[in-house]
């Protein structure tokens, strides 16, 4: 009876513990952490237009 009970008391943690983590999931979610990539965007632009303007097409 001591090992279903021990058993019982580490299923019970366990499903804590992933609630938990399914909450830190759902408010990330919630978020909606977006990425700026504007900069990026024109320093490869720039590069375009000055292979282009160099004549050396990928």
């Amino acid at each position: 009876m001591a090992k279903l009970e021990q058993l019982s008391e580490l299923l019970v943690s366990e499903i804590g513990q992933f609630e938990k983590t399914v909450h830190r999931l759902e408010r990330i979610q919630r978020e909606k952490i977006g990425i700026d990539t504007a900069a990026f965007e024109k320093v490869l632009l720039h590069h375009q237009k000055k292979m282009e303007k160099d004549g050396k097409r990928f």
